[in-house]
């Protein structure tokens, strides 16, 4: 009986949040090698991108660094983005997300 052949599977991808929370007031952590790879993806150097789109280049390093090592700077091109610490709030029910406790680490 001859062998069967075993074709691998694709993994679908992780869908990216929906928004993007970003906190400016968190450092922007980045390393040599991902400041190289953002230049070859978008042409531009990082003074550029910055001054132009900031919350975009935050979310990029932060997502790639959270578990997206594949995400490409276009990917981010439809995503909504959020700014600040607070919590997104549901506009269906006016409440933050499951996990996300507006009193988190407050007691209260």
């Amino acid at each position: 009986m001859a062998d069967a052949e075993v074709t691998p599977l694709e993994r679908a991808p992780v869908p990216l949040p929906n928004p993007i929370r970003i906190d400016p007031n968190q450092p922007l952590r980045f390393t040599p090698k991902e400041l190289r790879l953002l230049q070859a993806q978008t042409g531009r150097d990082f003074a550029t991108l910055m001054a132009a789109e900031a919350p975009v280049v935050m979310a990029w390093f932060r997502l790639r660094r959270e578990g997206w090592p594949d995400l490409r700077y276009a990917d981010l091109e439809d995503c909504e983005f959020a700014l600040g610490d607070e919590p997104v709030v549901s506009p269906l029910n006016g409440t933050p997300p499951m996990g996300s406790p507006l009193s988190a680490g407050s007691g209260g």
